[in-house]
């Protein structure tokens, strides 16, 4: 027994070992002092709060890319619905709709005379905010609750409004306002040879049949003359040889009716002719000899062989290939075709005097007439630059980067670019970037750029110091500084 003893506290526990006899009855000094080691409670302490914020970092992650697919899984649901309303003509959701995102939508049709609204209800404010952050040019505008607010604050209904041109039907009825015709671009041979129109799986006429008339004859699939003779119009080919022989039919003598003989391939993949000729004045003349083009297109009757250029072009004889037919705009002339070279649309130069569609007077911009407007800076603050001597208009309120857009071109402008705010910037952000506003305002007012840093983010200035920064272009804290 005594032998089990010292082998449990010498050999199992070690020398160092509480449990071991060497400690029974030890004080706590003693046991320090024979080189017994262990954690505190403030390590393990330290250890649970490193822990505790990585899990509570992981955590955030996890909510944002969560919220940030369910803003994806409606906005699938969203086009869904409109390319169901813009194929159809239908105003109401189809009932074999099924929504991945498992919400519900409704469609309005009322509120907008040139487009309709696909909405959707019970959207979270975090959703309706990751939803906020993606810029989609196809839906022209997105509300919360209200067509005027576009704010995310609790749980709402999201309106995602869509341009649209075409007759809505009410009652969800309607048809296709642009039905395909499934027979379109079917161009049928002729055959007199059978006994009726052969069709397709469509219905659509492959091979239609002709009928010759009297002064004409059937030859393998398209009707011919009859040989000319002296009966036939006064015209004169073959010599009647009997009482009945008339415009064609038996019996002739050989004549002077004069059949080319096509025979071989020049370069360009198309027949020849080489002058050979042949005679009939018969019922059924001279079969000519035949060859088969290989050019990829038609062959002219030069001998050519010219491309089949697809819809919407042309073959141009200058450019010496297919070109696209362009129609030139106010703003936009046609320069002239060269070889190898199609004919372009160039723009005219900017600030020439136009007219609108609306026939109103206009100067050209970028190949676009735009309407003449008054620049003005109501609801605004004229801040003028100190480098280039330009007077701004800045908006006496915050507002997100979508809506500085609007808030400027009311007002006849648009908002002003960073090379437009701080002529000869680097690109970069930093202290005192921007020259050109350097103490442009006694107050910190930070201004929109419309120069976007990335898809969420775009670039601003603060008007005390020059200072450049970027931000999310949600946020509604900075004010429009309009060009």
């Amino acid at each position: 027994m005594k032998k089990l003893e010292q082998f449990f506290g010498k050999r199992v526990f070690g020398k160092g070992s509480p449990r071991s006899p060497a400690f029974r009855g030890a004080t706590l000094d003693e046991m320090k002092r024979s080189g017994h080691t262990g954690r505190s409670m403030i390590e393990m302490l330290g250890v649970l709060a490193i822990i505790g914020v990585l899990s509570v970092a992981a955590l955030a992650g996890l909510t944002y890319a969560m919220n940030k697919h369910r803003a994806n899984t409606i906005y699938n649901d969203v086009h869904l619905l409109a390319l169901h309303v813009m194929d159809t003509g239908k105003d109401t959701v189809p009932a074999d709709f099924y929504p991945d995102s498992g919400r519900t939508y409704s469609l309005d049709t009322t509120t907008y005379a040139d487009g309709f609204v696909v909405k959707v209800a019970d959207v979270s404010e975090k959703v309706c905010d990751r939803i906020m952050e993606v810029n989609d040019p196809s839906i022209e505008k997105i509300y919360v609750g209200s067509e005027e607010t576009t704010t995310c604050s609790g749980t709402q209904t999201m309106g995602f409004m869509f341009l649209y041109d075409g007759a809505l039907a009410s009652g969800g009825s309607g048809t296709d306002p642009d039905p395909v015709d499934p027979c379109e671009g079917i161009i049928p041979s002729t055959d007199c040879s059978i006994a009726s129109d052969e069709t397709d799986s469509n219905g659509c006429v492959t091979v239609q049949k002709i009928t010759c008339t009297g002064d004409t004859y059937c030859s393998v699939n398209t009707c011919e003359p009859c040989p000319a003779a002296e009966t036939c119009e006064g015209e004169s080919c073959c010599a009647l040889t009997g009482p009945n022989d008339v415009c064609g039919r038996p019996t002739k003598e050989i004549g002077t009716i004069s059949v080319l003989i096509d025979s071989a391939l020049n370069e360009n993949g198309c027949c020849y002719h080489p002058g050979t000729t042949q005679e009939s004045c018969s019922l059924y003349p001279i079969t000519p000899e035949t060859c088969t083009p290989t050019c990829d297109g038609t062959c002219q009757s030069d001998g050519s062989c010219r491309p089949n250029c697809e819809t919407g072009s042309t073959y141009n004889e200058t450019a010496g290939k297919c070109c696209e037919d362009l129609t030139a705009a106010s703003c936009q002339m046609l320069t002239s075709a060269a070889s190898g070279v199609c004919p372009a649309l160039a723009n005219v130069a900017d600030g020439t005097a136009c007219t609108t569609t609306e026939g109103t007077d206009g100067t050209c911009q970028s190949g676009v007439c735009e309407a003449t407007v008054t620049a003005s800076c109501d609801e605004g603050t004229t801040v003028t630059g100190l480098n280039n001597s330009h007077e701004y208009c800045m908006s006496n309120g915050t507002m997100t980067w979508s809506n500085a857009f609007t808030w400027c071109e009311a007002r006849g402008r648009h908002l002003a670019s960073m090379e437009e705010m701080c002529p000869g910037w680097d690109g970069e952000v930093g202290d005192e970037k921007c020259s050109n506003l350097v103490g442009a305002s006694s107050e910190s007012h930070c201004s929109w750029s419309a120069t976007p840093f990335d898809s969420i983010k775009a670039f601003y200035v603060v008007l005390s110091t020059g200072n450049v920064g970027s931000t999310i272009n949600a946020m509604p804290t900075y004010y429009a500084f309009c060009w």
